[in-house]
C-alpha cells in the first residue's frame, strides 16, 4: 500500500485498493465508558424489571440491549412521568417472589410522583425485596428542554425529607464514584436505595473502566479529607459542589466532610469520622435561590451529631449554614461564602489545557480521543465530556488535561471567554448554525476544522464575517484538514472511520507541536494504530499528513461592507442532552434533524394535543398563533384573514400595484402607526413541485423539524409544505451554500468551479451569477447536478436556511379602520441577463391571494413616527409604494379631528410615473385637500409632461413655506420631514430643502447643511428608503 509520496502543495486521495476499512468497535472504543453506560449495565444484570421513565431518557439512560449489555436479564418496561407512577412498581414487588429486585431510572422531576405510591411498599427487610431509583439531577424535562448545570439537590431536597424511613439516599459526585456506588449498590447494599447524582456533566464524563476491586468497594456513609488537627470543616453531599471544593486547596485549618450516604434506620455517626479538634462545621445546602429552599443538609447534619443516635458523643460543635444558589458555584466563590480566603495556587493553573470538539451526534471522535488520553496518558490528568445539542444537530465535547500533579475542576456547560486552547471542528453546522463554536478562544489560540471541501484556498470563504474578524483579532492558527472527495464513494462506516482517522491524526499533530508538512512521531503513530488498527491508520496518518494545511488568517482580505452588514442568522448553542425524539427515525448523517416519518407523527399531535403542544415561553415572545400554523418561528405572530385584493393600477399597465386589506379580529395584533407589517409568505406551489420531483422526494413525505422554542418538542410538516413555507429554495444564494456544495460533488471540475465561485479570487464570477443572472439556490443545484447524490436533506435545510419575513409599511392607521391592516404593494418583476423571468418571492405570493384565505404576519417597529406634538406641522415625501406610512398618517390625523383634537398642517408630496396610471389613493387625496385635513399636496407625475418633473422640483416651488416651517420658533409649530420610497432621490430632496435655506432665509451653505445635520439628530429629518 505504499505510494509516491505527493508534493507539499497537492492533496492525498487514497486508492481503491488503500480504501480505509472499518476497524472492530471494540477497537475504536478501547476499554472507557461512561457513569450512564454503566448504571443500565448494573441495572439490566441485576434486576427484574428495568423501569425506564420518559426523564430518564431525556437524562440519557439508554435502553439496554443484548449486543451491549450481555448480561442483561431484566425484563424492560418504558413508563410515564404522572401522577400514581409509582403504583406499578410497588404493586409488582409487593406480589413479586423474594428477592425480587425493580429498578427505576428517572431524574427529579418523577421522584414527587412516585412518594406516595412508596409507602406502600412491604416492610419485610427479610424477603429480601428491594426498589432501587437511580435520580439524576439537573437533566431536561418535558417543559423544560434544555440542559441546566446541577449544584443540585434543589430540585428534590423538599421531597428527602418525607422519604419513607427504610430508603438509603446514596449521593456521588465524581464520574467515578457513580460508577463505584452502582456496583455497590446493586451488589451490596441491602434495602431500598435512593441514588442521586449529577445528571449534566459528571454521569455524561467519559472515564478508564474502573477495575473490579474498586467497584467492590463498600460504600463509606462520610469521608473526611484534610489536616488532623483542622478547626473547622465545610460539609456537602457527593455532588457537584463537592467536586467543586476538592478541586482546589483548602486553608490548613480547614478540612471537608463529603456525605455519601444517609440511613434513618442504622445511622453512622459524623462525630465518628472528625478529628477532635473541630469545633465548627460549615453546611453547603443547595437551593433553587439564595431566599428560597430549606436546608435539608443543615438540618441531617444536626440531627444525627444531637440526635438519639449522636448525643452520646456530643460535644460542643457550632453548624453553620451556606445556601449556594449558583448553577456552577466556584472553589473561590464557595469559600468567600464560608468566610474563608483560599490559599495561592488553591486550582489548576496555567498548565491546564481545555480543547472543545464540535462533531456530529454519533460520532466516534470523541471516544477515540478518551481511548487516548485516558489510556495512553497516564502521566496526565483528563476531564472528557459529551453533551449534545439537538438545534442544530451537534455534540459539544470538552477535554480538560494537566499534569498529575495538578486537580483539575469540573466540567461546565459554557465554556467561559478566553479559556479554550484548541477548538476541532468536525461538523459543519457547528460553523453555520451556531455563533458559539469559536467564542471561547484564547489569544493565540489553535483551531483545525475537518470537513470535506474546506481547504488552505477556501477557508477564508467559508467562515461567516464575524467568525472571520474574531479569528484574525485572537491571532488564531487556523489549520485546515479536508476529507477527499473519494469519500462520497465510501459505506457509512468507512466514512465514519475515515471522519475519526482523519481528525485523530491532525488533532495529534496539532496538539504536540508538530504542525504542516509534519510526520507523526512513532509514539503518537502507535496511538493511531492502536484506536483504528494498524491498515487503516497507515493510510490515513498518510492522508492527514500530507493534507494538513495552515491558512495564515492575518493575510485574508477584510470583510466587505456588505458581509459586515449581513445579518447575523446563527442561534447560540443550547446544549439539551437529547440526540433525537423518541419513536422517529433520523435521517441524513448530521445526527437527527430534521426527521423522517410517517403520518403517526402528525396523527400523535393531533390525537394528544397536551403532550405535544409547544408551551409559550416565560418571556411571552412566542404566541399561541405559533402553535398553530409556524412552531418554528420565535418571534410573535399572527394570523391574518384577507378581505380584499385590489389592483390599483389598470389592468394593461406594465406594474401591478394592489391595496391589500387583512383582518386582525380576534388575534389580539395591534399596530402603531408608521410600523410595518412582516409577512411570512410562500413559495410557488408548481415550483416547489418541481424541486421536489428533481430532488426525488415524494411531496407528502412527513417530515419532523425541532422547535427553537422547546428542542423537545417537533413540528411535522410534509415535503410539500417544508419548502413551499419554510425552506427558501428559491432565494439568491450566499458564497457559502457553493462552498459548501463542494464536499458534495465527485467531479472534479465541478468541485473546482463551485471552490473558485466561493473563493475571493472568484467574485466577479458570483457577482454575474447573483445580480445579474439572479440564480437560486434551484438554479444551482441544476448547474452543478453532480451535487445531488451527495446532499441529503439534512445538508440543504443547513445549507439553504428558511424564508424570512418580508417587511411593508403599513398604510393604515388603527385607530381609523379598527380591526384591519392594510398594505401597498407592487409585484417585482424582471428578466435575468439570460432572458428567465423573475419574480419577488413574496410580492408574487401577496398578489395571489383570495379572500379567505389565511395569512401569518408579525409587527417590526420602524422609524417612520409621527411628532409627539399633534400641533406640530408634517411633511411627507412619498414615491410609488412609498406612499404607504404616510395613508396612514394622515388617517390617524383624520380619526384626531374627527375626536375633536386640533392638529397641524399636512403637507404631502407623490411621485410617479403617470397620474392616470399611478395616482395611488388618489381619490382619497383629492377627498382630504378638499376637506382642509390636507394643507398642500405638491404632486410630480414624470412622464405627464415632456420635461421630466420628480418631487424635489415640487419641493423646490415650496421653498418658502418649508423654510418657514422647519425653522419654526416655537416647539409646537415646528415641522417634521420624512421621505420614504427608493434611495435614488435622497441626495436631490436633501438639495432642495438646503436651497429653501439658502434662498428662502439667507443661511450660507455651510449654514444649512448644519440645519438639516441638527434635524436629523432630532429625529425631525427621518427616511425610510430602499
Amino acid at each position: 500500500m505504499t505510494s509516491t509520496a505527493p508534493s507539499p502543495s497537492s492533496t492525498v486521495h487514497p486508492s481503491p485498493s488503500a480504501t480505509p476499512r472499518p476497524a472492530p468497535p471494540a477497537a475504536v472504543i478501547g476499554s472507557t465508558t461512561t457513569p450512564l453506560t454503566e448504571i443500565t449495565h448494573q441495572a439490566a444484570a441485576h434486576s427484574a424489571i428495568f423501569a425506564l421513565f420518559d426523564t430518564g431518557k431525556l437524562a440519557g439512560f439508554p435502553l439496554p440491549k443484548p449486543t451491549t449489555h450481555a448480561k442483561a436479564t431484566a425484563v424492560v418496561w418504558e413508563l410515564q412521568s404522572r401522577l400514581g407512577a409509582g403504583n406499578s412498581l410497588v404493586g409488582y414487588l409487593n406480589a413479586a417472589p423474594v428477592n425480587a429486585v425493580v429498578t427505576a431510572l428517572l431524574s427529579g422531576s418523577t421522584l414527587p410522583l412516585l412518594i406516595p405510591s412508596l409507602g406502600h411498599l412491604g416492610k419485610n427487610p427479610a424477603d429480601g425485596k428491594r426498589l432501587i431509583i437511580h435520580l439524576s439531577l439537573g437533566v431536561p424535562s418535558e417543559a423544560d428542554a434544555l440542559a441546566k448545570p446541577s449544584n443540585s439537590l434543589a430540585q428534590i431536597e423538599k421531597w428527602l425529607s418525607i422519604l419513607p424511613s427504610d430508603f438509603t439516599v446514596v449521593f456521588s459526585g465524581s464520574p467515578e464514584e457513580i460508577i463505584q456506588n452502582t456496583a455497590e449498590i446493586h451488589n451490596g447494599l441491602l434495602g431500598n436505595v435512593l441514588h442521586v447524582f449529577d445528571g449534566v456533566f459528571a454521569s455524561r464524563e467519559t472515564v478508564r473502566t474502573l477495575p473490579a476491586t474498586k467497584l467492590a468497594e463498600p460504600i463509606e456513609p462520610f469521608v473526611y479529607t484534610g489536616s488532623p488537627s483542622a478547626q473547622k470543616v465545610v460539609v456537602s453531599t457527593a455532588s457537584y459542589v463537592s467536586t467543586v471544593l476538592a478541586s482546589g486547596d483548602l486553608p490548613a485549618s480547614v478540612g471537608r466532610l463529603q456525605i455519601n450516604l444517609l440511613n434513618q434506620t442504622e445511622p453512622a455517626l459524623i462525630q465518628a469520622v472528625l478529628p477532635p479538634s473541630v469545633n465548627e462545621l460549615i453546611v453547603f445546602d443547595q437551593v433553587e435561590s439564595a431566599s428560597e429552599g430549606t436546608p435539608f443538609l443543615k438540618e441531617a447534619v444536626l440531627g444525627n451529631l444531637f440526635g438519639q443516635a449522636g448525643s452520646s458523643r456530643n460535644r460542643a460543635l457550632k453548624v453553620t449554614g451556606i445556601t449556594v444558589a449558583s448553577e456552577e458555584p466556584s472553589f473561590k466563590g464557595l469559600l468567600f461564602a464560608a468566610g474563608l480566603v483560599a490559599p495561592p495556587a488553591s486550582s489548576a493553573g496555567p498548565l491546564t489545557k481545555q480543547t472543545l470538539l464540535f462533531t456530529s451526534q454519533h460520532s466516534l471522535l470523541p471516544n477515540v480521543l478518551a481511548k487516548t488520553f485516558l489510556e495512553a496518558s497516564p502521566a496526565l490528568q483528563t476531564k472528557i465530556s459529551t453533551l449534545t445539542s439537538t438545534a442544530p444537530a451537534l455534540a459539544q465535547t470538552t477535554l480538560l488535561v494537566t499534569p498529575s500533579s495538578k486537580r483539575l475542576p469540573p466540567l461546565t456547560s459554557v465554556p467561559k471567554d478566553d479559556t479554550t486552547d484548541f477548538v476541532l471542528v468536525n461538523s459543519l453546522v457547528a460553523l453555520t448554525q451556531t455563533k458559539s463554536a469559536l467564542r471561547s478562544l484564547k489569544q493565540n489560540a489553535t483551531v483545525l476544522v475537518s470537513l470535506p471541501g474546506w481547504d488552505k484556498a477556501s477557508a477564508e470563504t467559508n467562515f461567516t464575517p464575524a467568525d472571520k474578524a474574531l479569528l484574525r483579532a485572537k491571532n488564531v492558527r487556523l489549520f485546515v484538514l479536508p476529507a477527499p472527495l473519494t469519500a462520497l464513494k465510501l459505506t457509512k462506516e468507512e466514512a465514519e472511520i475515515q471522519e475519526v482517522g482523519l481528525g485523530l491524526v491532525g488533532f495529534l499533530l496539532l496538539y504536540a507541536g508538530i504542525g504542516e508538512n509534519g510526520v507523526l512521531p512513532d509514539g503518537l503513530r502507535a496511538v493511531v494504530e492502536g484506536a483504528l488498527g494498524e491498515d487503516v491508520a497507515r493510510d490515513l496518518i498518510r492522508i492527514g499528513e500530507q493534507n494538513l494545511k495552515e491558512s495564515v488568517v492575518s493575510r485574508w482580505e477584510p470583510a466587505s461592507e456588505e458581509e459586515n452588514a449581513a445579518e447575523e442568522k446563527r442561534a447560540e448553542l443550547i446544549l439539551d442532552g437529547l440526540t433525537s425524539f423518541p419513536d422517529l427515525t433520523p435521517t441524513g448523517s448530521s445526527g437527527g434533524h430534521p426527521i423522517q416519518g410517517t403520518w403517526h407523527i402528525p396523527a400523535l399531535h393531533l390525537l394528544f394535543k397536551e403532550s405535544y403542544l409547544a408551551p409559550p415561553s416565560t418571556d411571552e415572545i412566542v404566541s399561541p398563533e405559533i402553535n398553530k400554523l409556524t412552531p418554528s418561528l420565535e418571534e410573535k405572530t399572527y394570523l391574518a384573514t384577507v378581505t380584499e385584493n385590489r389592483r390599483l393600477t389598470p389592468d394593461t399597465y406594465d406594474r401591478n400595484v394592489f391595496h391589500l386589506e387583512l383582518s386582525t379580529a380576534g388575534t389580539g395584533l395591534k399596530y402603531d402607526v408608521g410600523e410595518a407589517l412582516g409577512v411570512h409568505g410562500w413559495n410557488d406551489a408548481d415550483e416547489v413541485l418541481e424541486f421536489l420531483e428533481w430532488f426525488g422526494i415524494h411531496p407528502d413525505t412527513v417530515l419532523s423539524l425541532p422547535l427553537p422554542s422547546n428542542p423537545a418538542k417537533a413540528e411535522s410538516r410534509t415535503a410539500f409544505q417544508l419548502f413551499q413555507q419554510h425552506i427558501d429554495i428559491f432565494g439568491r444564494p450566499p458564497k457559502s451554500f457553493y462552498a459548501g456544495l463542494v464536499s458534495k460533488t465527485d467531479v472534479r471540475e465541478d468541485a473546482r468551479q463551485l471552490r473558485f465561485i466561493s473563493s475571493p479570487e472568484g467574485g466577479s464570477l458570483f457577482k454575474k451569477l447573483g445580480e445579474f443572472e439572479t440564480v437560486t439556490f434551484f438554479d444551482v443545484l441544476k448547474r452543478f447536478e453532480s451535487v445531488k447524490k451527495g446532499l441529503t436533506l439534512v445538508d440543504l435545510i443547513h445549507l439553504i436556511g428558511e424564508i424570512k419575513p418580508r417587511h411593508y409599511s403599513i398604510s393604515s392607521a388603527q385607530k381609523f379602520v379598527g380591526d384591519s391592516v392594510h398594505l401597498l404593494v407592487v409585484t417585482v418583476e424582471w428578466d435575468s441577463s439570460l432572458g428567465k423571468p423573475r419574480f419577488g418571492q413574496c410580492t408574487r405570493y401577496l398578489s395571489g391571494l383570495k379572500i379567505g384565505q389565511k395569512v401569518t404576519v408579525s409587527i417590526k417597529p420602524s422609524v417612520m413616527k409621527l411628532p409627539p406634538l399633534d400641533s406640530q406641522p408634517v411633511i411627507m415625501a412619498g414615491l410609488g409604494t412609498g406612499a404607504a406610512p404616510f395613508r396612514a398618517f394622515i388617517q390617524h390625523r383624520a380619526w384626531q379631528k374627527s375626536q375633536g383634537i386640533e392638529v397641524g398642517p399636512l403637507i404631502y408630496y407623490f411621485g410617479a410615473r403617470y397620474s392616470s396610471q399611478e395616482y395611488l389613493y388618489g381619490e382619497e387625496i383629492e377627498a382630504y385637500l378638499a376637506g382642509g385635513l390636507l394643507t398642500h399636496a405638491g404632486l410630480a407625475f414624470s412622464r405627464d409632461t415632456k420635461a421630466k418633473v420628480y418631487i424635489q422640483h415640487k419641493m423646490g416651488e415650496d421653498g418658502e413655506l418649508l423654510s418657514s416651517i422647519l425653522t419654526a420658533k416655537e416647539e409646537k409649530d415646528k415641522a417634521y420631514f420624512y421621505l420614504c420610497g427608493p434611495t435614488w432621490p435622497v441626495p436631490d430632496v436633501y438639495e432642495a430643502l438646503v436651497s429653501s435655506l439658502t434662498v428662502n432665509k439667507g443661511y450660507g451653505r455651510d449654514q444649512a447643511e448644519a440645519a438639516v445635520e441638527e434635524w436629523k439628530e432630532e429625529e425631525r429629518y427621518v427616511l425610510e428608503v430602499y
